[in-house]
């Protein structure tokens, strides 16, 4: 791991490790002393980010019509995996902007995808709101979640800390700052 201190704003001038040769803009943000979180990717759909072997992926509303947070994720995943991680975590942050169901385009990417699922080998999803449209969601989460055949949990809350306590392997000290960087980061909209 990188020792070299890193904030929020510092921008590294390559990719983070699991999307090089793409051409997006990258942030590197020091969580706790010697943990880092590589923001891979950022559209106004979503954004990717990694720490160790945790994946990130925070949707915002236009996510439901762009397969592009799927194809952006699933590159990740496959790129941990072939660069050694016998398995990866994710964690999915839904904005609570999200009332459409994902378009048959996003659904056929997440079949495609799900090969990648028994290498994941915990999941959370993480559907913020309250009432029943977020209640729908977070069953039709844990519908798809769990076709995609992942082999151990997986975990639909409202909670972002139950989120990152299900699926971040780290100290108490980085799940903090993580979790204060996702309610910070949501995508929104």
């Amino acid at each position: 791991m990188d020792s070299r201190r890193f904030d929020s704003t510092s921008t590294a001038p390559t990719l983070g490790p699991f999307l090089r040769g793409f051409t997006v803009a990258q942030s590197t943000i020091e969580l706790a002393p010697g943990v880092a979180l590589f923001v891979e990717e950022k559209t106004s759909s979503h954004w990717i980010a990694t720490s160790g072997t945790l994946v990130i992926l925070s949707l915002a509303a236009a996510s439901h019509s762009d397969p592009s947070h799927v194809h952006s994720a699933a590159q990740v995943v496959s790129r941990a995996i072939r660069r050694g991680a016998s398995a990866v975590q994710l964690l999915a942050l839904f904005s609570p902007a999200i009332t459409k169901p994902p378009s048959a385009e996003v659904r056929r990417a997440f079949l495609d995808a799900a090969h990648l699922g028994p290498r994941i080998d915990s999941a959370a999803a993480v559907i913020l709101g309250e009432g029943f449209s977020s209640a729908i969601h977070r069953g039709a989460i844990t519908g798809i979640l769990t076709l995609l055949g992942f082999r151990s949990t997986v975990r639909v809350s409202q909670s972002i800390r139950e989120g990152v306590e299900h699926t971040f392997r780290g100290s108490e000290t980085a799940a903090r700052a993580l979790e204060r960087y996702c309610e910070a980061n949501i995508a929104r909209g």
